[in-house]
């Protein structure tokens, strides 16, 4: 008992110190993990299975404490459903061990499974998947450009495994070394790789307008669309002007751009030809039901793109599952994606959409740049979640090796270049920034 409490302390420390960080030490406290878990295997069913869930949970507690700022409902989901899952996937791999002698390094196979499954899922909270881990140390994150993020996790989880194995088995000299030369390689490339100078063409610059519903003194369609027109005044070289997730709210289309009530909108299509303005919009679909989207606009033509990938419960729940008379996002409107990457290469993303590496990777090849939009008021107070949210960002611009733009309400707006380095931010001081195409 008293090597599991101090077993369960030293990940929590570990892991705590990992996420916020310092993220190269994960692999210690995964290794105290395995140790972990190695010994409770021999203590029965009842008694894996419980210790098991405990530093399950103590993982999500301590990676992402900030979730004790959300909503009820969400901070439950969060906090308990994937620790439920994930225990029981390793009680089977308990149940087999009891009739065929399977290596605990199996573990690593249930972890990635897990993770490669629910990366391709409606309910999904992956925001801790271990490769996400090192957005805190980006230099040494830099072979996600060829492996992802979940080739990360990995990776890290083979490196724990191997210090568990190497602290269990009391290893020889030249297998402690092996495992030292096989960590450290990776690690040196990420760092010369982010030490080399990126040369980017004039030609592929492009200037990015900002500005957040936050900074208006009062939050109607009717003062931002005039804002927007005013900061396009003073500046008309702007190629892409951005606003954030839900910056227009409880609107339908036809209010957007045919509407009494914004006319600005109209006057920037025929007064700025050149800029394309993005806007974050919730558009109403009936009483009950929205659709969360980004809305393209320039001179000619209207594109909206849907937000496909949303927060368990908190955004989206299918009908059989609704349990109240909340409004949900609906995922039934057509998604024009595809039609923005090919007009204007960009890809478009909605907050949550960031997340999934493979919804990100099935565009690959066909956009120059991202656009991310964002609402980060759900953090409440709490500037750690909004600092790791940004973290995770990171890891995408590198994973696809493009500018990101992350445009963000209440939150951090900047642009982050395809090493993952933030090279500006942006602010109601600053509303102008730029970024190149990376063909």
């Amino acid at each position: 008992m008293k090597q599991n409490i101090f077993l369960l302390t030293l990940f929590a420390i570990l892991n705590f110190i990992s996420w916020t960080y310092v993220g190269i030490l994960l692999p210690i406290a995964l290794a105290t993990l395995f140790l972990y878990l190695s010994n409770n295997l021999k203590l029965g069913y009842l008694h894996f299975v419980i210790s098991t869930f405990s530093i399950l949970l103590i993982f999500n507690i301590t990676g992402a404490y900030w979730i004790f700022y959300i909503d009820t409902t969400s901070f439950l989901i969060a906090l308990f459903l994937n620790p439920i899952l994930l225990t029981l996937l390793l009680s089977l791999y308990y149940v087999v061990s009891l009739w065929k002698e399977v290596s605990i390094s199996s573990i690593i196979l249930i972890f990635i499974s897990f993770e490669y499954y629910f990366n391709n899922q409606e309910y999904s909270f992956n925001w801790l998947n271990f490769g996400n881990v090192l957005g805190n140390q980006i230099y040494f994150a830099q072979l996600y450009s060829s492996i992802g993020t979940i080739g990360g996790s990995l990776f890290l989880l083979i490196i724990g495994y191997l210090l568990f194995y190497i602290y269990q088995y009391k290893s020889s000299k030249i297998i402690i070394s092996g495992v030292l030369l096989m960590s450290v390689l990776p690690f040196v490339y990420s760092v010369y790789e982010y030490t080399k100078v990126s040369i980017y063409e004039k030609s592929d610059l492009i200037t990015i307008g900002y500005l957040s519903p936050e900074y208006l003194s009062e939050n109607n369609g009717h003062n931002l669309s005039k804002k927007v027109y005013k900061l396009l005044k003073s500046n008309s070289n702007i190629d892409f002007f951005v606003l954030p997730e839900t910056s227009m709210q409880n609107i339908s289309m036809s209010e957007l751009f045919k509407g009494k009530k914004l006319p600005y909108f109209r006057r920037i299509k025929l007064e700025f030809p050149k800029t394309k303005i993005i806007i974050g919009s919730e558009i109403k679909i009936s009483k009950k039901n929205k659709v969360n989207s980004l809305i393209v606009m320039d001179s000619l033509d209207i594109i909206q793109k849907v937000k496909t990938k949303y927060v368990p419960f908190l955004e989206y729940t299918p009908s059989y599952l609704e349990f109240s008379d909340k409004t949900y996002y609906m995922k039934t409107v057509e998604d024009n994606s595809s039609e923005i990457i090919s007009k204007y290469k960009f890809l478009p993303l909605i907050c949550y959409e960031s997340f999934f590496s493979d919804y990100i990777g099935s565009y690959s090849g066909k956009y120059e740049f991202i656009i991310l939009l964002t609402s980060e008021s759900f953090f409440g107070s709490s500037n750690y979640g909004r600092e790791q949210y940004l973290n995770l960002i990171k890891l995408k611009a590198i994973e696809s090796g493009r500018f990101i733009m992350k445009s963000a309400y209440k939150g951090i707006s900047c642009v982050i270049n395809e090493k993952g380095q933030v090279v500006d931010f942006l602010s109601e001081h600053k509303t102008t920034s730029t970024l190149y195409r990376i063909r």
